[in-house]
């Protein structure tokens, strides 16, 4: 059994449709400069969340046999 907190740091990288659902996401509530910064992700191409977050914007577009994933690999790591 392994233990996780839910406001555990974790990283990923996100596909194209990834980042189409982050933007649609964020989009809610900010735009312009202020969205573009929220969504960038590091100079090694890694977005950050907490563990509750990834699951409450990426959890909707998840099932079984799903056409596109939001992140490379299916893989997201704990920090």
């Amino acid at each position: 059994m392994i233990a996780v907190n839910m406001n555990e740091r974790c990283s990923v990288k996100l596909t194209g449709y990834g980042m189409e659902v982050l933007t649609m996401h964020y989009g809610r509530f900010i735009s312009g400069k202020e969205l573009e910064a929220q969504i960038s992700p590091d100079s090694l191409g890694y977005n950050y969340f907490q563990l509750w977050e990834i699951m409450c914007i990426f959890g909707p577009t998840m099932f079984n046999g799903m056409n596109e994933v939001p992140f490379e690999d299916n893989v997201f790591y704990f920090n």
